[in-house]
């Protein structure tokens, strides 16, 4: 496992779509080394316990152990400054082909609204999974590598903080709602790349979800708050692979702590400022917010 990881790092870094076995054979990648593991891990699981359906945790942890690797961060680490504290005791419970009525008893843990339990519904739907950090939860209705290698990244996001959400709703408290989400959606889809770098452009899958989202006003602001965020993630990741921004720093963006006050807003200018050149949608109005 150690060296697919470092397999999918390499090619991340230098975006090798192909190598040369001898000279004449080329095996090209079609899929990412993690994504190939997964796969046949999972058929190897199904055909020990003889069961229809596959157990998903493995695959969560192996992603967000590959993202921990990428960033080299201390999973067993005391302090909570450069590196997250005690990250090894933070791993999420994973709930895998649970109904919708699971699904509502976990949001009806930290008190959540009805239309914010019919939006995580239909989340779920669109993209079969959904990791919940009020109650330390990844929910894995259906397996789209895409979507669950975000999520990953979210989790990391918020366990490199210590779990701020867990038994309350900080992000529905904090004034800077739109920035905190923008960077959380930004962090996850950035995440989402590095493990799976075949994932489509931010326009792509972000734009569809804008256009989709109904005429509420809080939707609207939601929607904005992703598509900025997956756009600002693409930069991010592309700043990266040209060197721009350090592995360093990345690990610093994870331990921001958002739900502190004007934080959000200040690590937004600061992110947008420094990749702007390297989106070419990227407003230039978001370094002056």
């Amino acid at each position: 496992m150690a060296l697919l990881i470092d397999v999918a790092i390499d090619i991340v870094r230098n975006r090798n779509e192909a190598v040369r076995v001898n000279d004449d054979v080329v095996c090209v990648f079609n899929a990412t080394p993690l994504e190939k593991y997964e796969s046949y891990r999972l058929f190897l699981d199904q055909w020990s316990r003889c069961d229809k359906d596959p157990d998903f945790a493995p695959t969560i942890y192996n992603l967000i152990d590959s993202l921990v690797r990428f960033l080299d961060i201390n999973r067993y680490s005391s302090h909570n400054g450069s590196q997250p504290q005690f990250l090894v005791d933070l791993m999420p419970e994973v709930y895998c082909r649970a109904s919708d009525a699971r699904l509502r008893q976990l949001l009806s843990r930290h008190s959540a609204t009805e239309e914010e339990t019919e939006a995580m519904v239909r989340h779920v739907e669109q993209r079969g999974s959904v990791y919940l950090p009020q109650v330390n939860v990844f929910y894995v209705r259906e397996f789209k590598m895409t979507y669950v290698a975000e999520e990953a990244a979210r989790f990391l996001h918020h366990a490199c903080r210590g779990l701020p959400a867990r038994g309350n709703n900080l992000l529905r408290a904090n004034p800077n709602r739109f920035y905190a989400q923008a960077l959380e959606c930004a962090l996850g889809y950035f995440g989402s790349r590095v493990l799976y770098p075949a994932r489509p452009t931010a326009e792509d899958g972000a734009g569809r979800e804008l256009q989709d989202a109904s005429d509420s006003e809080r939707k609207k602001i939601d929607s904005s708050a992703q598509l900025l965020g997956y756009m600002l993630g693409d930069a991010l990741y592309e700043a990266y692979l040209k060197g721009r921004v350090s592995r360093s720093m990345l690990r610093r963006l994870f331990l921001v702590h958002l739900e502190e006050p004007g934080v959000a807003k200040e690590m937004f200018r600061e992110i947008a400022a420094k990749v702007r050149c390297n989106a070419k949608k990227l407003p230039a109005s978001v370094t002056r917010s």
